[in-house]
């Protein structure tokens, strides 16, 4: 009779365990953060793959076609002047 309260006893304190466990993570949203963790974390390798397999671009291109840019933008300016 003892080894059955006791047994009882453990299995109720198991269960009301899991029953607070999940309303503590439901309340504090501790799943959802988890969620969007590993989203975030898919998404940076995919990033990580894509930047791995491109080819790098060449930096006298990028710096380039900024300069195109930062002028065009200037002349723009000027021509609304």
């Amino acid at each position: 009779m003892n080894e059955e309260v006791i047994a009882f006893g453990i299995f109720i304190a198991v269960v009301v365990f899991f029953l607070a466990r999940e309303v503590v993570t439901w309340y504090w949203k501790i799943n959802r953060r988890i969620e969007l963790l590993e989203r975030i974390d898919n998404n940076l390798e995919y990033i990580a793959r894509l930047i791995k397999t491109q080819s790098p671009p060449n930096i006298d291109t990028l710096i380039d076609t900024k300069m195109k840019a930062e002028e065009d933008e200037v002349e723009g300016g000027l021509n609304k002047i």
